[in-house]
């Protein structure tokens, strides 16, 4: 009986104890799973701005969205938690405005990382765009034209290229496509940067140019021509001092100006030693005046002063009715810098120093020549680019108008008097005529001391040729007549002869001169600008007398783009491009001229007329 109940009691605890550890297992799932832990969103690590911004793409008909976001403060993980009652209360009114956002949220997938595809060079590879994505292409020696995939970086410092399979590119400039010159390559570049979701572009530091020049002598001998000024250079650099790339000079401070040495010329835009690539051997002296930081804007300003000597290859062929295109060619590192002529305004620069190019003749030789507009623009070559400063100059014509010319007509038209000397007197006549061709000579001889040696013939040799052959024809007339009056022995036909003689050739004479007069004061015996600079690039004269590179082959690009592309030059460009026209400034003189740099696309648009810059208030047709 006992056994019995003790065994009742042990089954009883038994079942009691099972019971309750099944209570203990449900109560342990219930707490597990009310316990849960919510899966994040491959959204989550999203900020407040990465929310707007994501919105604001998905969602461009209705910026109320981002709006209400931002003024909420919704980030990543808030936005997980929001529901369609969260939405309609933070200012997002209608319902199937809320659930869009929801279902944009919801469809939001995390990028897949990219691995490393690797990195190759490019040969004549140039970027292209189709849509809102930008691509290279290139040519393969095997495979032809290839393209890649869309591009995802683009850093001109270090000269690679990124597309969205990982494949880097390196991409010099020294291996771009000639059908794509930097004036287009920078053009693009812009065009990436306002795509700043799509790819990330690292482009090169900006550097402002402005240069005060002084041409103090044209020396056409030598064929050279001196000029002496300044240059600045200016560029924003936050961390320049933080960085170690200079450190605070020695010297007294201006407000927030103070001086920087650098600990490296690798860092400058220019090297100072060899700042002028077609200069005499030693003629240049250029002198540091000051390199100063300014710790409020962040902008450097490097100012150098400089004495110059420089080649220039003269174009005679209308002496003394020519024109010069003087080329200073500045050695800059386009492949760390990106020159400009855009003064930033954040950068406070001096409203002296905004223009970017001022060009003026010295006072010793303002009165022998007339000052154009200046051509400013970069040159692109294989071996080299430079910063050309084409000094446009004419030649003031009364000088020789005055001292040779009109002298030389005089003298001539005398020898016309030997035709009223007896036909008998052959003697005298002759030496009449003779001592006048001796006088031109003499001339001549003044003025093969002014020029080169050339191997053609310029207007006034030309001039001067016509003088000798008329001295001969009144020479061979004079024997001619004397002779005829001889066998005839007929004064009054020999008379006759030398008046009808004397009465065309005066009248020749005179309509030739007077044909002349009309030509030079209107202009036409100069040559268009266009054709100058075609010589100037396609070198035609035959006689060089002096080595010097000259960049005849960007100049001539630069032509052949204004002539072909009204306006627009084809030669590289770094300037940042207005698109507006430039205009010589009211307080400058005529022999003063200002001008901004243009943009990409460079220089100047010439003045096609022959017009001259006669007044302070010329404006000139802009450039591309």
């Amino acid at each position: 009986m006992r056994a019995a109940a003790s065994g009742t009691m042990r089954r009883m605890a038994h079942a009691k104890k099972k019971k309750q550890k099944i209570k203990k297992k449900d109560d342990f799932k219930v707490k597990t799973e009310a316990s849960e832990v919510v899966t994040a969103a491959p959204y989550c690590h999203f900020s407040v701005e990465d929310v707007c911004n994501y919105y604001r793409k998905e969602m461009k008909m209705y910026p109320e969205v981002p709006r209400s976001l931002r003024a909420h403060l919704i980030d990543g993980k808030a936005l997980q938690r929001l529901t369609i009652e969260h939405l309609l209360s933070i200012g997002v009114d209608r319902l199937g405005l809320a659930c869009k956002v929801l279902d944009i949220r919801d469809s939001y997938r995390r990028p897949k990382k990219k691995k490393d595809g690797g990195k190759r060079s490019l040969a004549q590879w140039k970027i292209i765009e189709n849509g809102f994505d930008f691509f290279l292409e290139w040519t393969d020696p095997e495979m032809g034209t290839m393209r890649s995939r869309a591009l995802v970086k683009y850093d001109a410092n270090q000269d690679l290229a990124q597309d969205t399979e990982g494949m880097t590119f390196s991409v010099p400039d020294a291996d771009r496509s000639k059908q794509q010159p930097m004036k287009q390559l920078v053009a693009v570049i812009e065009k990436m940067k306002n795509m700043r979701w799509r790819i990330n572009v690292i482009d090169r530091p900006v550097v402002f140019f402005h240069s005060n020049i002084t041409v103090t002598d044209i020396n056409l001998q030598m064929e050279t021509f001196s000029v002496d000024g300044s240059i600045r250079f200016y560029w924003y650099d936050p961390n320049l001092l933080s960085s170690g790339m200079a450190v605070q000079g020695v010297g007294e401070n201006e407000g927030d100006v103070v001086p920087v040495i650098f600990t490296s010329m690798d860092w400058l835009p220019v090297n100072k030693d060899e700042l002028f690539q077609n200069s005499v051997p030693n003629s240049c002296t250029v002198d540091e005046v000051q390199m100063v930081y300014n710790n409020n804007t962040k902008v450097i300003l490097i100012e150098y002063k400089f004495t110059c000597e420089i080649f220039e290859e003269m174009e005679l062929h209308r002496f003394p009715y020519d024109r010069q295109f003087l080329q200073v060619q500045l050695k800059v590192n386009f492949d760390d810098w990106r020159i400009t002529g855009t003064v930033r305004k954040s950068w406070l620069i001096p409203n002296d120093f905004s223009r970017s190019c001022i060009v003026q003749l010295a006072p010793r030789i303002h009165t022998q020549y007339e000052l154009f507009e200046p051509w400013v623009d970069t040159i692109e070559q294989e071996e080299n680019s430079y910063v050309l400063i084409g000094i446009r100059v004419q030649r003031y014509q009364s000088y020789f108008a005055t001292n040779m010319i009109f002298p030389l007509f005089l003298i001539t038209s005398l020898s016309l008097t030997a035709l009223r000397i007896p036909p008998d007197e052959i003697a005298d006549r002759v030496a009449t005529i003779l001592t006048l061709l001796l006088t031109t000579v003499a001339f001549k001889f003044i003025l093969a001391s002014e020029l080169p040696p050339m191997s053609y013939m310029t207007y006034i040799d030309k001039y001067f040729v016509f003088i000798y052959l008329w001295h001969c024809g009144m020479t061979s007339e004079s024997i001619l007549v004397f002779g005829e009056q001889k066998d005839m022995e007929d004064d009054e036909a020999a008379t006759r002869i030398d008046d009808i003689v004397f009465w065309a050739a005066m009248s020749v004479w005179l309509f030739l001169h007077l044909l002349l007069a009309i030509m030079v004061q209107f202009e036409y015996l100069y040559k268009p600008w266009e054709d100058v600079m075609r010589e100037n690039a396609q070198g035609l004269n035959e006689v060089k007398t002096k080595e010097s590179t000259l960049g005849a082959t960007g100049v001539k690009s630069l032509v052949e783009g204004l002539l072909d592309g009204g306006g627009e030059t084809s030669p590289s460009d770094r300037f940042e491009e207005k698109g507006q026209e430039s205009q010589v400034f009211g307080q400058l003189t005529p022999n003063r001229a200002h001008f901004n740099l243009p943009g990409i696309g460079g220089g100047r648009a010439l003045n096609t007329s022959n017009q001259m810059l006669r007044s302070p208030s010329t404006s000139f047709p802009g450039g591309g």
